[in-house]
């Protein structure tokens, strides 16, 4: 791919973002971007990054997706992440209601 296919992409930056642990944000990022399930998980510490390039209509986008930790401990970092994003996508666990409440403190 040369330079000028390249600048054709549209960047776009995406935050996930959840109140507590263990929600499924890596697993989400990992099924959207490498169209796999990881049943094991570990903790997310900090954040971590994926690339996904997707075509819509007519346009290239170059999806920059940050996989925050969650808690309450790492609100700030979190917070950080999801300044200057196009998007955020708040992720909770509908088997526990306290990770549905914890999206609120945002």
């Amino acid at each position: 791919m040369n330079v000028n296919q390249e600048e054709d992409f549209i960047n776009l930056k995406i935050a996930l973002i959840s109140g507590l642990y263990h929600t499924g944000k890596t697993a989400f990022l990992h099924r959207f971007v490498n169209n796999e399930f990881v049943s094991e998980s570990y903790l997310t510490i900090g954040s971590s990054y994926a690339q996904k390039k997707i075509q819509f209509d007519k346009y290239k986008i170059r999806l920059h997706i940050w996989d925050t930790t969650g808690g309450d401990r790492f609100r700030a970092i979190a917070c950080s992440y999801s300044r200057d994003a196009h998007g955020i996508i708040f992720v909770c666990d509908i088997t526990q209601y306290d990770s549905l409440n914890a999206l609120t403190r945002f």
